[in-house]
């Protein structure tokens, strides 16, 4: 199972490290003839269900070691680690989207994410990798989806259909309640 892990996080690393180099590339050369506009996408599981957050948004893919309790805070409040000596909420989409709790959380990741207010993370089950969409392809039939505006799409990649969510609305109304 080891093994396995450390396969996945070198694939992750590898392909977040492409994405950064794609990303000094524009600052030298701007996207123009070079390649359409695209968006990178981290694609992730949550129980049964695939979602993805903006990949330019992400600070850092790892796992939830060192998380604890954190009192009196709502229940989709997993707990809190430390990030580079920041203390980090980690939010949990089971509990705001109504997912079933998983018998075991020992191979769950932590996504640490860089919304517009706050460093926030959230928990994932499994990490699928780094996909790169046309946004045109979006679906915005999500939004308000399960009683939330968290969703704010979708997209099929990879023939499986994946929840755009928005870090953003995310983290002020996870924080809110």
């Amino acid at each position: 199972m080891a093994g396995s892990t450390e396969g996945i996080e070198r694939r992750l690393r590898g392909q977040l490290g492409e994405l950064r180099e794609s990303y000094d590339q524009d600052l030298i050369e701007p996207k123009t003839a070079r390649r359409a506009e695209v968006t990178p996408l981290l694609v992730f599981e949550v129980g049964s269900a695939a979602f993805a957050v903006r990949a330019d948004r992400l600070v850092e893919v790892t796992r939830p070691e060192g998380m604890v309790a954190a009192p009196c805070s709502p229940p989709h409040v997993a707990g809190a680690i430390t990030h580079r000596q920041e203390v980090v909420s980690v939010l949990d989409l089971r509990k705001l989207l109504g997912i079933p709790d998983r018998s075991s959380r020992k191979d769950e990741w932590v996504l640490v994410l860089r919304p517009r207010s706050s460093q926030s993370a959230i928990l994932a089950d499994a990490m699928v990798g780094v996909r790169t969409v046309d946004p045109k392809q979006f679906d915005g039939a999500m939004e308000r989806a399960d009683g939330t505006s968290i969703l704010v799409g979708n997209i099929v990649i990879d023939d499986r259909p994946v929840a755009i969510v928005d870090i953003d609305t995310l983290t002020s109304e996870a924080t809110a309640t």
